[in-house]
């Protein structure tokens, strides 16, 4: 047997709805190449997990570059930025093409994300503060990557929150759509209870 074409492949790998949900750089751009980088790396056996460590390291490579404040360190940061992005896209679909798709999967990846989240803001501030002077940059970069670090971790919380109350329910929950920012299927409910 072949190697599949992309149009397979994209059935196999790609969430539902994958052109609809997501930002336009997602749907236009980082999902079809990461397909294209999914279909030539397949076949070399390497793991969702190896992927989501490489595309971690380009992104704590990327703030370490845009830390350096020269142009062709933020030139190198950028790149490796995109490459952390493309990454972050193979891993899942590599993931879903195997059938291997787990939570510790998903969690490496949130923690991934608020490392990112963190790290890049501080890079650009440290960058901004080594090119310029001036100590506020440097402020503004730590208070940029703490902002976003605490959004991400306020939907984190609330999530845990909310799993700590359904632990305490009897009966059988059954959830139908809605996950992952996605629509659910017209004329349903998000959550229906049997108990």
């Amino acid at each position: 047997m072949g190697r599949p074409s992309l149009k397979q492949l994209e059935r196999q790998c790609q969430k539902p709805d994958h052109r609809r949900v997501g930002n336009w750089m997602a749907r236009r751009v980082t999902r079809p190449a990461a397909l294209r980088v999914t279909w030539v790396i397949a076949p070399w056996g390497v793991s969702a997990t190896a992927i989501s460590l490489a595309a971690w390291a380009s992104a704590v490579a990327a703030a370490v570059a845009f830390g350096w404040g020269t142009l062709a360190s933020w030139l190198v940061g950028a790149v490796l930025l995109q490459l952390w992005y493309l990454l972050d896209h193979v891993d899942g679909q590599l993931a879903r093409l195997r059938g291997c798709a787990s939570l510790d999967g998903v969690q490496l990846d949130y923690l991934m994300h608020h490392t990112v989240n963190l790290l890049i803001p501080i890079g650009i501030g440290f960058g901004v503060f080594r090119a310029q002077g001036g100590p506020l940059w440097l402020v503004a970069g730590i208070g940029w990557g703490t902002a976003l670090l605490l959004v991400t971790l306020q939907h984190d919380a609330r999530y845990k929150a909310f799993c700590q109350r359904l632990k305490r329910l009897k009966g059988r929950l059954e959830v139908v759509g809605g996950g992952g920012a996605r629509p659910r299927p017209p004329g349903t409910r998000c959550c229906a209870w049997a108990v």
